[in-house]
Formats: structure tokens, C-alpha cells, sequence
């Protein structure tokens, strides 16, 4: 068998994941086993700050425009943190 077809045959890895940006940052920044921080806590803190405005924007829930911020309440209601 050449590299070529052992190539070709190997499984595709896919994106995994919980579909959530924070939850999703929050798993990579912890070791898996001991659950211990991988980051400093400023960078940990700051970045799933960042992720949980994204998601929010994402649904529709924050609108940002130039400097301002505005909850526009259109959070679902199977979204507890949105809510």
C-alpha cells in the first residue's frame, strides 16, 4: 500500500465540540484530566469574557454599534445565560 492510498483511507477528523464558544474555550483551557488552568487567569478570564459577549451577539441578544452596547432581548428561552 503506497502513502498515497493509506492517506486517502485514514478516518477525516472533524470539528468537535459542544457548539458553545465559551463551553468550548473553557475545555481547551483546563488540562482533561486534572482540570487544572492552562492559561493565566487574566487571559482565561478575559477570553471567555469575549466568548460569552460572542455567543450573545451571535443570538441576537447584545447589538453592538460603535462604542455602545445594547440589549435587544431577543433571548430564548432555552438559554439560561442569554435570560
Amino acid at each position: 500500500m503506497t502513502d498515497i492510498t493509506a492517506y486517502q483511507r485514514a478516518p477525516i477528523p472533524g470539528l468537535g465540540g459542544t457548539g458553545y464558544l465559551a463551553d468550548d474555550l473553557y475545555l481547551i483551557a483546563h488540562h482533561e484530566r486534572t482540570g487544572w488552568l492552562l492559561l493565566s487567569p487574566r487571559a482565561a478570564g478575559l477570553g471567555l469574557a469575549a466568548a460569552l459577549m460572542a455567543e450573545l451577539i451571535l443570538a441576537g441578544s447584545v447589538d453592538i454599534t460603535g462604542s455602545q452596547i445594547t440589549a435587544t432581548g431577543l433571548a430564548s428561552s432555552d438559554d439560561e445565560l442569554a435570560a
